[in-house]
């Protein structure tokens, strides 16, 4: 009989016996976070031993991100789903994100026996905070303080009210500190700005007095001058020759052979009679100079090397 019930249940394939075992392994990951939980709404009832532990189950909860996609009743007595830690904190923790997180951070940073101490004397968010803030030197001080009695709510809250203020001072007196360095920089940078631009303009008053009180550079710039005027007559005159010169040689000339003759005969002469000049100049230059002298400057370069010093 069992055999025939068996034959009429229907089969199941290979992909909806892993589908069924992918929802057992999230229902059994996320068993352990609807466990967690139970135990901190069971320790809400015991208030003074429950702050501790709600945060390190959060902690817990949080890191593992297993929380979404639970399942629990709103305010409206509807089915709705876990989306964010936040939603977390608020329906199963009964407190705002925001207070989970400031009281976690106050866990991490004092550890379990003061911070359970804090609770029980009832020291706010507020004094937490500023112990928070100070140096860790300083809240080791006040957390391990052997002249405060940690159950003193009162004294608790003066010394950290003192040490705040203390380190609120020095930290305006550092940060006038660092101000006052910065506008002293900042006055050297113009001052050096202002130093720099005199000196430049001091050196340039000096180089044009020493310029005037040198005449060879005016002797030099003039006779430069002179040097590039003739050197353009020269290149004009060779211009206007070999123009000369492409006429009677060109093919399609006009020219009469026997005026051919005469100006190919003449053009040559001409020629021949400025390399003589420029030759015999050369020599002449050389003879006199060349054992003391390069020719490794023109008068192009005198130019420009000394109007540059008179500027």
């Amino acid at each position: 009989m069992s055999n025939e019930k068996n034959q009429d249940l229907p089969s199941i394939s290979p992909e909806q016996e892993a589908a069924i075992a992918d929802v057992k392994t999230v229902l059994a990951s996320k068993q352990d976070v609807l466990m967690a939980i139970g135990q901190v709404q069971a320790f809400n009832n015991m208030r003074k031993y429950a702050t501790v532990a709600e945060l390190i189950t959060y902690r817990k909860i949080k890191e593992s991100k297993q929380y979404k996609g639970l399942v629990y009743e709103n305010e409206n007595g509807e089915s709705a789903t876990v989306a964010d830690i936040k939603e977390i904190c608020t329906v199963f923790f009964g407190r705002s994100y925001r207070a989970m997180q400031e009281d976690e951070q106050n866990l991490t940073t004092f550890g379990e026996e003061f911070f359970e101490s804090s609770k029980s004397m009832g020291l706010g968010t507020r004094e937490l905070r500023k112990l928070r803030q100070l140096p860790s030197e300083t809240q080791e001080l006040i957390i391990n303080s052997e002249s405060v009695d940690l159950n003193d709510k009162e004294a608790i809250k003066e010394l950290i009210e003192d040490e705040a203020f203390k380190h609120a001072t020095e930290l305006a007196e550092a940060k006038k500190r660092a101000e006052d360095a910065e506008e002293t920089v900042e006055a050297v940078r113009e001052n050096s700005a202002v130093k720099q631009q005199e000196l430049d303009q001091a050196k340039e008053r000096e180089a044009k007095r020493r310029f005037s009180q040198e005449p060879w550079k005016h002797q030099t710039i003039e006779l430069a001058q002179g040097m590039l005027q003739a050197r353009v007559l020269v290149e004009q005159g060779v211009n206007q020759l070999t123009e000369i010169f492409q006429q009677i040689t060109a093919v399609e000339s006009t020219l009469d052979e026997k005026a051919i003759n005469y100006l190919a005969r003449s053009i040559f002469s001409e020629a021949t009679n400025v390399n003589d000049l420029v030759y015999n100049l050369t020599s002449e230059v050389s003879g006199l100079l060349s054992t003391n002298f390069k020719a490794d400057v023109d008068a192009v370069d005198v130019l420009e090397e000394l109007s540059e010093t008179s500027e």
